[in-house]
């Protein structure tokens, strides 16, 4: 067996632009990351997707997108070196999702193959669906291949649109893995800093509007009580919970607390959604993804989980914007090798099953 060379490509709920990470990986799944790229979404690209994601795009419309983001994601993987390249590992930008029963990820495979002139591998979460699982998070396996330790469990925590949670027990074997969404990342975040803008500002950045405000324990209470909060794992969320309908909706029924205050106190659901479910004794807690740059989250979590000790993934090799592409390189990597990679203790599907569906390479 031999070292293999893919190009994982990941476009988060954020819907922020395209992650791509070229890896090299050998046969005992030793790792090293060769190249990345992000290309940014257009805020009309951006908004086409939130509009497919939202129940506002035609069949004719969304048909076109998918045939556009296949296209968009060919041109970022061909930003980087594509020399000896195996595969691509595309996720696709998701536009729905309701764990067990479906799931559409857009972003035309053929045309990727055929722009990068290699062959794709795609739709990673709909054989786990097949075999009555979440299709969801599936990124847990790949974490036991990029952070585990030998001798001591790790918790890694990927604060994107979604923020979720994988417990690595020492040595990452991956019956041990565990692993779910705890709730809204920055997606709730980034629909409120939108709706308050009216769509000038697709993110709080660093957090700087929400540091002005104060927690309101009366609406964080109340905020808690979303019955998503409440299911055991396995479990997954997305849009459809926790979108721009979830955060209007919060300033229709909470129309007495000021803006600063409604953001400080989803930064706060987000970490304590998140605390409640980290170990009590200290834990090296692994952060990644675009809610490390926001300061007010960081410090929020900080305070609800004083026992974590925060780490960035950065300081594992893992650059926290590119994690997710990261962990689908891997994805690719047990595809082509036949190698089951969703965990049934994770995702709550009957049995383990190889992920992904091939597009072969376009004929030299």
């Amino acid at each position: 067996m031999k070292s293999l060379r893919i190009a994982g490509v990941m476009s988060g709920t954020s819907a922020d632009g395209i992650d791509v990470a070229v890896m090299r990986i050998s046969p005992a799944w030793r790792w090293w990351l060769e190249a990345t790229h992000h290309a940014a979404y257009s805020r009309s690209e951006r908004q086409a997707i939130l509009a497919a994601a939202g129940d506002q795009a035609t069949t004719s419309e969304i048909a076109a997108l998918h045939g556009a983001l296949g296209r968009r994601i060919g041109r970022a993987v061909r930003a980087c070196d594509l020399s000896s390249l195996n595969a691509v590992a595309s996720h696709g930008q998701t536009v729905f999702h309701a764990g067990r029963r479906a799931t559409l990820q857009l972003g035309d495979a053929a045309m990727v193959a055929a722009l990068a002139g290699a062959a794709v591998i795609s739709d990673f979460r709909a054989a786990d669906i097949a075999q009555g699982g979440e299709g969801a998070p599936l990124v847990p396996w790949s974490d036991g291949k990029l952070f585990a330790h030998p001798t001591r469990p790790r918790v890694v925590l990927n604060l994107g649109g979604i923020a979720n949670l994988t417990f690595l027990p020492a040595g990452g074997e991956p019956a041990g893995i565990r692993g779910f969404d705890t709730g809204p990342g920055n997606m709730a975040l980034d629909a409120f800093m939108q709706q308050i803008s009216n769509g000038r500002q697709a993110y709080d950045k660093n957090g700087d509007y929400a540091v002005l405000g104060r927690v309101q324990p009366e609406l964080l209470q109340a905020l808690l009580q979303h019955p998503y909060f409440r299911r055991q794992p396995p479990k997954s969320c997305g849009r459809e919970q926790f979108g721009a309908a979830y955060v209007a909706g919060i300033r229709r029924r909470f129309p007495r607390f000021n803006r600063h205050d409604l953001m400080a106190t989803l930064v706060a659901l987000t970490a304590h959604t998140v605390a409640r479910h980290l170990p009590q004794e200290a834990t090296e807690v692994i952060a990644a993804g675009g809610g490390t740059r926001n300061r007010a989250l960081m410090a929020a979590l900080k305070e609800a989980a004083p026992q974590a000790r925060f780490l960035r993934s950065e300081e594992f090799g893992v650059p926290s914007q590119f994690r997710e592409a990261m962990a689908f390189a891997m994805l690719g990597a047990a595809h082509l090798r036949g190698v089951p990679a969703n965990l049934p203790a994770v995702t709550g599907a009957r049995r383990a099953v190889v992920l992904g569906s091939f597009t072969p390479a376009p004929p030299q």
